[in-house]
């Protein structure tokens, strides 16, 4: 099963399912693009998580559910 960053690897799809050399370096720009953009939403997603965790300790008194 491929998950995570090996699923976007040009390498390996052409492994597992017998694509020849041109269409692997087709993909290969689409698989770092989807590596980019994924990166990119965690690193966003980190932020947000660490603002909301800093927010929750500095007041443990509040509801941050309202």
């Amino acid at each position: 099963m491929m998950s995570g960053r090996m699923s976007a690897n040009p390498q390996l799809i052409q492994d597992m399912t017998g694509i020849t050399d041109d269409e692997k370096n087709k993909k290969a720009d689409d698989c770092f693009k989807t590596l980019q953009l994924k990166q990119l939403v965690y690193t966003r997603w980190t932020q947000v998580m660490q603002r909301f965790e800093k927010g929750m300790y500095e007041n443990p008194d509040t509801d941050i559910w309202l």
